[in-house]
This record gives C-alpha cells, sequence and structure tokens, in this order.
C-alpha cells in the first residue's frame, strides 16, 4: 500500500520553500539587529526617540506658503524623551526584546514547516506543532510588545510634562481578524495531520 504520510512537492515548490527559509533566517538576523540597536538607542535615556499615536489631536504644522502653520490633526508622530523613570525605560526596552523574540520564534516555526513541507512531511506531528507555536507565539508576543510599549509611551510623554496619555488602539478589526485567520490555520492544520494519521494505508 501507498504510503500517505509523505507527499513530495515538487522542484518548483522545493524551491521556493528553500527560498522562503532563506529570507527567513536573513529577516531573523536583522529582527535581531535592528532589536540591539533599538536597546542601545534606549539604554542611555537621553533623547530617546518614542512612536505616540495620539486620537484627534490638532496641531499647526509649518508647511504652508512662506512658512505659514496649518491646522493638522496628528495621528502618530515621534517624541524625543530624556530622564525618562527607570520603569518607563524597562518598559520601552521590554517591548523591543519581546517583539524581536516573538518575530524570531514565529520565522523559525515557518522555517520548520517549510522543512517538513519539503521533505514531504506536511502534517507531521513537528509541522503541525510548529504552526501552533507560530500562532500562539504572534498572539502572545503581539500583546505583550503592545503593553510595554504602551506603557513606555506613556512613560515618555509623563517625562516631557505632557498630560496627554496615549490613546494606541489596543486591536483594529483587521488585526483581530489575522489573529482568527490564525487560530483557524493553526485548527485546520491540527485537524489534516488528524485525518492523515487515521488514512494511513488506506490508499
Amino acid at each position: 500500500m501507498k504510503d500517505t504520510t509523505e507527499r513530495t512537492p515538487g522542484a518548483w515548490d522545493r524551491g521556493a520553500l528553500w527560498a522562503t527559509i532563506l529570507i527567513g533566517i536573513v529577516a531573523a538576523g536583522w529582527t535581531l539587529v535592528t532589536a540591539v540597536l533599538r536597546i542601545i538607542e534606549i539604554a542611555p535615556n537621553r533623547d530617546v526617540p518614542v512612536p505616540a499615536s495620539f486620537a484627534d489631536t490638532e496641531v499647526a504644522l509649518p508647511v504652508g506658503d512662506d512658512g505659514g502653520t496649518i491646522a493638522a490633526v496628528a495621528d502618530r508622530v515621534t517624541v524625543f524623551a530624556s530622564d525618562m523613570a527607570p520603569i518607563t525605560v524597562v518598559s520601552l526596552i521590554a517591548a523591543t526584546v519581546i517583539g524581536a523574540l516573538a518575530t524570531v520564534v514565529v520565522i523559525g516555526a515557518i522555517c520548520i514547516l517549510s522543512r517538513e513541507i519539503i521533505r514531504g512531511r506536511a502534517f507531521s506531528t513537528r509541522a503541525v506543532g510548529a504552526v501552533g507555536v507560530a500562532v500562539l507565539t504572534a498572539a502572545i508576543g503581539w500583546i505583550g510588545h503592545w503593553l510595554f510599549s504602551t506603557m513606555g509611551t506613556n512613560g515618555a510623554l509623563a517625562a516631557l510634562d505632557a498630560v496627554e496619555a496615549s490613546t494606541q488602539t489596543p486591536a483594529g478589526p483587521t488585526l483581530i481578524f489575522g489573529i482568527a485567520a490564525l487560530g483557524a490555520l493553526s485548527a485546520a492544520w491540527v485537524i489534516g495531520g488528524r485525518i492523515q494519521r487515521e488514512t494511513e494505508g488506506l490508499v
């Protein structure tokens, strides 16, 4: 009987999957380097650039004719803060570390999944586990990154004596849909793996 546990993809598909793995390795390295540079930028606690989001905050921008100002609504800006409270510095660093680690783990899981597909084991235990790890890490990593980023942003604004708190939206409809879609993908992979195991040897 034919073994249904292995279905090796064609040469073109294998090439695309190997390209995905190589791009993932480069992206993971770039993510770590960027994170280290960001931490080096934050640690001195001097003129640290901190992104902040506001809701419907009117500002005057000097971009009119002859240097005149025009009215605008600030949505996302970057402030430069110094002498922030230690907890603020720690929060900004934690957000950077969590975001970087979550990204690297997700990339690693995708690379493992790609390797399993190349070997013809798309629904192996390792492949199903990689999908689950990617989905769980993406969700937890995003929540942690958002939480510490918000704490850091509010702390930076407090150091600048800005009374307006950051109003970063915890989740938009697109992001919620994306997380739900990833959850559905994980469930589908688990079900696919179970079906394949149950039908082994039947074909």
